[in-house]
């Protein structure tokens, strides 16, 4: 069997309740990193920006930067081709953030001749 070579680590309900983090998460995510494993922690909710999970995890102790987290918001970014055209977003603002930062317009209109994705 091959060793890992890297921890995806779910965040919700895995590392954190909420804004809290759960007990024996902090020492946990420590092991993984003792033993050489670069740690990426995910999330599916797309209503807080990575640097805000950052920065509840540094919180907690736990060392962590944006680049250490990916989030929904960004993976769905990374799926859509701006070329698709504008997108009306149904979700809070990091993920039209997220959207942004890929290149990809977001409109409030929701008519259907303006929008490309939904």
């Amino acid at each position: 069997m091959a060793s890992p070579k890297a921890a995806l680590v779910d965040l919700d309900g895995t590392v954190l309740n909420g804004e809290s983090v759960i007990e024996g998460a902090a020492a946990g995510i420590e092991r993984l990193r003792s033993a050489g494993l670069p740690v990426l922690f995910l999330t599916n909710r797309a209503t807080h920006a990575a640097e805000t999970h950052a920065s509840t995890l540094r919180g907690a102790g736990i060392d962590a930067s944006a680049s250490d987290v990916l989030t929904a918001g960004e993976i769905t970014a990374e799926g859509l081709d701006p070329a698709d055209g504008p997108a009306y977003v149904l979700g809070a603002a990091p993920l039209r953030a997220a959207l942004a930062d890929a290149g990809t317009e977001t409109v409030a209109d929701p008519a259907p001749e303006a929008v490309g994705t939904v």
